[in-house]
């Protein structure tokens, strides 16, 4: 997930990994960063934090990433709206497959890309499911300073943290 500011993009460590395992051109100015250099392991302990970056150039290449969710596009809607992305993602990953396996074997040497921009699209299903999650309270996520949570997240949270108050009575 990406959450675009006026002055800087910030990027979640998953979603760095994901693009450096990719066949994606970088511009050296990210991949040269120093906390892009260090080596960097991506757990479930760090998985959801976020890097920033503010040179104008880096902004718009991550803005130009369109697999990649931009979190002030999805915050606010209902989870049932978030599900209805992941069924046109499904749906654009569907018609992707069906073109690329009706290619003759030479063809789809030529075409190689298209299994990766399949992988890209099953990258931001589990990016809008991890979505999802942190809407529901079941995942947790640290935004950076600034950054508005959810419209209802806060009050499902106040929720949710009474209802374990009460069950441990």
């Amino acid at each position: 997930m990406k959450i675009t500011t006026n002055e800087a993009v910030y990027v979640q460590k998953n979603d760095l990994g994901y693009l450096f395992s990719s066949n994606i051109s970088i511009p050296s100015s990210i991949y040269l960063r120093p906390e892009m250099t260090e080596t960097m392991v991506i757990d479930d302990s760090n998985r959801y934090e976020f890097i920033k970056f503010e040179d104008q150039s880096e902004i718009e290449f991550f803005n130009g990433i369109k697999w990649m969710v931009e979190y002030n596009d999805v915050k606010d809607l209902s989870v049932g709206d978030i599900l209805g992305l992941e069924e046109d993602t499904v749906e654009e990953q569907n018609r992707i497959a069906r073109k690329y396996n009706a290619m003759s074997v030479a063809d789809r040497k030529k075409n190689y890309h298209m299994v990766e921009e399949s992988n890209l699209l099953n990258f931001k299903l589990y990016s809008l499911d991890d979505i999802v999650s942190f809407k529901l309270g079941k995942k947790s996520m640290e935004l950076p300073e600034g950054i508005d949570y959810p419209r209802d997240y806060k009050t499902r949270m106040k929720i949710k943290s009474i209802f374990r108050k009460n069950i441990k009575r």
